[in-house]
Protein backbone atom coordinates (compact mmCIF):
# COMPACT_ATOMS: atom_id res chain seq x y z
CA UNK A 1 0.00 0.00 0.00
CA UNK A 2 1.15 3.54 -0.54
CA UNK A 3 2.39 5.89 2.07
CA UNK A 4 -0.71 8.05 1.30
CA UNK A 5 -3.17 5.43 2.33
CA UNK A 6 -1.32 4.31 5.13
CA UNK A 7 -2.10 7.79 6.60
CA UNK A 8 -5.13 8.10 6.07
CA UNK A 9 -5.82 4.21 7.68
CA UNK A 10 -4.27 6.28 10.42
CA UNK A 11 -6.62 8.88 10.74
CA UNK A 12 -9.38 6.52 9.90
CA UNK A 13 -8.31 3.85 12.95
CA UNK A 14 -7.46 6.84 15.40
CA UNK A 15 -10.64 7.98 14.76
CA UNK A 16 -12.56 5.10 15.18
CA UNK A 17 -10.59 4.46 18.64
CA UNK A 18 -11.08 8.07 19.73
CA UNK A 19 -14.67 7.55 19.27
CA UNK A 20 -14.49 4.27 21.64
CA UNK A 21 -15.53 2.11 18.29
CA UNK A 22 -14.45 -1.26 18.11
CA UNK A 23 -13.34 -2.92 14.78
CA UNK A 24 -16.50 -4.99 15.17
CA UNK A 25 -18.85 -2.49 16.40
CA UNK A 26 -18.19 -0.28 13.09
CA UNK A 27 -17.90 -3.38 11.00
CA UNK A 28 -21.28 -4.25 12.17
CA UNK A 29 -22.43 -0.47 11.32
CA UNK A 30 -21.31 -1.16 7.69
CA UNK A 31 -22.40 -4.08 7.22
CA UNK A 32 -19.20 -6.05 6.40
CA UNK A 33 -17.01 -8.32 7.98
CA UNK A 34 -14.48 -7.12 10.88
CA UNK A 35 -12.04 -8.76 9.08
CA UNK A 36 -12.38 -6.28 6.51
CA UNK A 37 -11.69 -3.20 8.95
CA UNK A 38 -8.92 -5.18 10.30
CA UNK A 39 -7.45 -5.84 6.60
CA UNK A 40 -7.64 -2.27 5.79
CA UNK A 41 -6.36 -0.53 8.95
CA UNK A 42 -3.11 -3.30 9.01
CA UNK A 43 -3.17 -2.18 5.03
CA UNK A 44 -3.22 -5.60 3.75
CA UNK A 45 -6.62 -4.71 2.06
CA UNK A 46 -7.66 -1.36 0.50
CA UNK A 47 -11.14 -0.03 0.97
CA UNK A 48 -13.13 1.62 -1.91
CA UNK A 49 -14.49 5.32 -1.21
CA UNK A 50 -17.89 4.22 -1.13
CA UNK A 51 -16.38 2.25 2.31
CA UNK A 52 -14.48 5.26 3.19
CA UNK A 53 -17.80 7.69 2.88
CA UNK A 54 -19.84 4.92 5.38
CA UNK A 55 -16.82 5.04 7.84
CA UNK A 56 -17.36 8.79 7.65
CA UNK A 57 -21.11 8.70 8.71
CA UNK A 58 -20.67 6.64 11.23
CA UNK A 59 -17.93 8.35 12.62
CA UNK A 60 -19.96 11.41 12.32
CA UNK A 61 -16.67 13.09 10.27
CA UNK A 62 -17.25 15.56 7.61
CA UNK A 63 -15.75 13.69 3.92
CA UNK A 64 -13.73 17.21 3.10
CA UNK A 65 -12.86 18.06 6.28
CA UNK A 66 -10.99 14.02 6.34
CA UNK A 67 -9.74 14.73 2.62
CA UNK A 68 -8.51 18.03 4.03
CA UNK A 69 -6.78 16.56 7.27
CA UNK A 70 -5.01 13.51 4.91
CA UNK A 71 -3.89 16.04 2.22
CA UNK A 72 -2.01 17.84 5.29
CA UNK A 73 -0.56 15.02 6.13
CA UNK A 74 0.64 13.95 3.26
CA UNK A 75 1.99 17.19 2.78
CA UNK A 76 4.11 17.30 6.42
CA UNK A 77 5.69 13.91 5.03
CA UNK A 78 6.26 15.66 1.83
CA UNK A 79 8.49 18.52 3.27
CA UNK A 80 10.22 15.76 5.37
CA UNK A 81 11.57 14.06 2.66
Amino acid sequence: MSREYELLMIILRNERIGHGITQTQLAQSLGVSQQLISSAENLTSALDIDHVRRICEVLEIDLPSLMERWLASIKEILHKD
